[in-house]
C-alpha cells in the first residue's frame, strides 16, 4: 500500500510525499529526522517507511512490515472505483441518497464534537458507506471512498477527475445562475464571505425538489458544513468545478 501523505509525530503535522521528496533532494541528512518518524496520516498508528527514488521508480511511502493500522483506519479497506460508485448510486432513490449523505454529516458532526483520539477514528469511518455484496463462497469486501477536506490549495495532479468524498467546515455558500436561466445553476463555495470562488458545484436539473428548496434558502452570510461526492474538473483561469456523482449526492448544514 502506497501513500501520498504521512503523519510526522514529533511535529504533529501531515507531510505530503511531495514535500518529503523536496527535503530529501535538498539535504538527505536533515530530512532523515522526518523520514524515520512517519506514520499513517489517517490513524497515526501504523509506521511508514520512505522508499527513495531509483532510476526506474519514483519515491513512495508504504506501511512498515508487521506495523498495524488502527481497526477502523481507512487504509485497511479498498478504495471504491468511480464505475462501482456510479452503479451503486443507480440502485438508490433520491431519498436513499440523501439518507446516506445525512449519515455522513452526522458522523462528521460527531467527530467535530469529540475528543482528539475519537475524532480521528470517527473521521476515518465517515466514508464507509459502500460495500460490495458477498460473492459465492466469499466474504464481502468493504469499499470506501477517498476523502478530501476542502480547506487548502487543491492540486490538479492529485485530484483531477478522481472520485472523492469532499467535506469542508466553515464555508460560505452562494448560489449563481446563467444570465438566461430562471433557476440556480451553480452552488459556489467560498472560504470567507468576500473571497473569490473556491469551488463551484454545477447543480443537476434532476436534483430532488427537497434539495432544490434547501439550496434556494441558503443564507449568504452564514457558515456551513458542506459534504459532496464527486470529482473535480479543473478549468483554465477559473475555480474548479465539483461534478457530483449523483444529482442528490450533496448535503450542507
Amino acid at each position: 500500500m502506497k501513500f501520498v501523505n504521512s503523519y510526522y509525530k514529533p511535529g504533529k503535522q501531515i507531510i505530503s510525499l511531495q514535500v518529503l521528496n523536496q527535503k530529501v533532494s535538498k539535504n538527505f541528512k536533515k530530512a532523515s529526522k522526518y523520514i524515520y518518524d512517519l506514520y499513517c496520516p489517517s490513524c497515526h498508528k501504523a509506521r511508514l517507511s520512505y522508499v527513495n527514488k531509483t532510476a526506474n521508480k519514483k519515491a513512495y511511502l508504504r506501511t512498515v512490515r508487521n506495523s498495524k493500522h488502527q481497526k477502523n483506519c481507512t487504509y485497511n479497506f479498498v478504495t471504491v472505483s468511480k464505475r462501482y460508485t456510479k452503479q451503486y448510486f443507480k440502485t438508490l432513490s433520491s431519498t436513499q441518497v440523501q439518507v446516506k449523505m445525512l449519515s455522513v454529516m452526522r458522523s462528521l458532526s460527531k467527530a467535530k464534537n469529540s475528543s482528539k483520539k475519537t475524532k480521528r477514528i470517527s473521521k476515518n469511518i465517515i466514508a464507509n458507506l459502500f460495500s460490495l455484496p458477498a460473492k459465492k463462497n466469499k466474504t464481502s469486501q468493504v469499499k470506501i471512498l477517498r476523502q478530501k477536506k476542502l480547506n487548502g490549495y487543491l492540486r490538479k495532479n492529485q485530484l483531477q477527475n478522481k472520485l472523492f468524498l469532499f467535506y469542508g467546515e466553515d464555508l460560505y455558500l452562494k448560489t449563481a445562475n446563467k444570465k438566461t436561466a430562471k433557476n440556480f445553476d451553480y452552488l459556489e463555495l467560498h472560504k470567507n464571505s468576500s473571497s473569490k470562488i473556491y469551488v463551484r458545484v454545477p447543480l443537476p436539473i434532476t436534483m430532488s425538489n427537497t434539495l432544490k428548496s434547501k439550496i434556494n434558502s441558503i443564507n449568504n452570510g452564514k457558515k456551513y458544513t458542506f459534504i459532496a461526492i464527486g470529482r473535480l474538473k479543473f478549468l483554465k483561469n477559473y475555480s474548479p468545478d465539483l461534478i457530483l456523482i449523483n444529482a442528490n449526492a450533496l448535503i450542507f448544514q
